[in-house]
């Protein structure tokens, strides 16, 4: 008489990764806010630079005779984040690859890159955007709707509603509202990361979260 024999269950690890097809999670989106700061903050500190949440945003020379803000008026790195992976509701695996591509950038980036305004908030939106482009098979996250999402936040729009549109300084210290700045951003990232977005197993095991 034969016996049917049960299939084990799968592993802790494989269940985890099933998630990547779902959409983002609140646990998923604090995972991954915890990853990027970790990354900026272990980079500046072997740079000798302020940590994010201490950089003290001041214009650059090039926009120090501007009378529009610098990126002072971008809030700090952990709510952008949280607030932008929310409302675009993105997939876990974009979350993921997006974490792994900010970490593979900041080994290229040169020494003081992150003391520039707003360097840190361009360098997760550019990872967002190609990870989202790579792992989704219809992309609906595009610089267009990050520059729209941005707008609606009011820890922004407050700010861009103070601010008359003007000339290349005003673009520049509002990148955030101008979708060709934020493509421009996307560009750049990629051309830094050697056009290489493929991510191995063991490129994601280094970032997921931890097992309960």
């Amino acid at each position: 008489m034969s016996t049917v024999t049960a299939l084990p269950m799968p592993p802790p690890r494989l269940a985890l990764l099933a998630e990547l097809s779902q959409p983002s999670s609140p646990l998923w989106i604090q995972h991954t806010t915890r990853q990027v700061t970790s990354i900026f903050q272990a980079y500046t500190a072997v740079t000798q630079l302020p940590p994010p949440a201490t950089t003290s945003f001041t214009s650059p020379p090039s926009l120090s005779r501007s009378p529009t803000p610098s990126c002072a008026t971008l809030p700090p790195l952990i709510p952008f984040v949280q607030y932008l992976v929310s409302v675009c509701q993105i997939t876990n695996a974009s979350l993921l690859y997006a974490t792994v591509y900010t970490r593979r950038l900041h080994a290229r980036l040169p020494a003081g890159a992150l003391s520039k305004p707003g360097a840190v908030h361009r360098i997760f939106v550019g990872a967002l955007l190609l990870a989202h482009k790579y792992v989704e098979d219809a992309a609906t996250l595009t610089p267009r709707k990050i520059a729209n999402t941005l707008m609606r936040w009011p820890a922004l729009s407050s700010a861009w509603s103070r601010i008359a549109l003007g000339g290349p300084a005003t673009r520049q210290a509002l990148w955030w509202a101008y979708p060709a700045e934020i493509a421009r951003i996307e560009r750049a990232f990629l051309k830094l990361m050697d056009f290489q977005l493929y991510v191995s197993e063991e490129d994601m095991a280094e970032f997921l979260p931890e097992e309960s």
